[in-house]
């Protein structure tokens, strides 16, 4: 048997399974192949989260964003003042270009390929559009170039992952 390393989800002739309102595909962490059928998957899922205190802080253009510990495969995030009609192709692009449908990333030393497994639709909570991200292997950099989604989707607001108070509402990624 051999491991395929975050491979998109695919129909039978190879095209990219894509869903929702976005229309986006999603990567699987690791699939057992053996003669050419799949034999396993393997989700691989943090199980504990960094300490820290809530940090606040201004991002480029003065978008203030409100940190609280977060999943990096399960990040929750609330974008406040996204207008209720929103042209998503600033998120669906970043998407497209962190996700890499056509695979030309090739393998870091680590044998993983530097993109994100999923983006969630969004959710309207008030005046809020609320997603969950697995960023997968993606490097800060996917992280930080989010953010400038998010502003020019018009958001006023960004808070990252949930104060513990709270009850945990996440979402996870479809079980494929």
């Amino acid at each position: 048997m051999e491991a395929w390393v975050e491979p998109a989800y695919c129909d039978k002739d190879g095209g990219l399974v894509r869903e929702g309102e976005l229309n986006l595909p999603l990567r699987l962490d690791v699939v057992g192949v053996a003669n050419g059928e799949t034999q396993e998957r393997v989700c691989v899922d943090s199980n504990s989260l960094l300490g820290f205190k809530p940090i606040e802080f201004e991002w480029s253009g003065g978008l203030p964003i409100r940190l609280t510990p977060f999943h990096w495969d399960g990040c929750h995030v609330r974008a406040i003042g996204v207008p209720k009609i929103a042209v998503w192709s600033p998120l669906c692009g970043w998407f497209d270009r962190w996700f890499d449908g056509e695979d030309t990333r090739q393998p870091d030393s680590n044998g993983l390929y530097g993109v994100i497994h999923f983006l969630s639709d969004p959710k309207r909570e008030e005046a809020a559009v609320v997603f969950e991200v697995d960023f997968g292997s993606a490097p800060v950099e996917a992280f930080e170039e989010f953010l400038d989604a998010l502003h020019n989707l018009g958001a006023t607001k960004i808070e990252i992952g949930y104060d513990h108070d709270a009850p945990n509402q996440m979402t996870a990624a479809p079980d494929v």
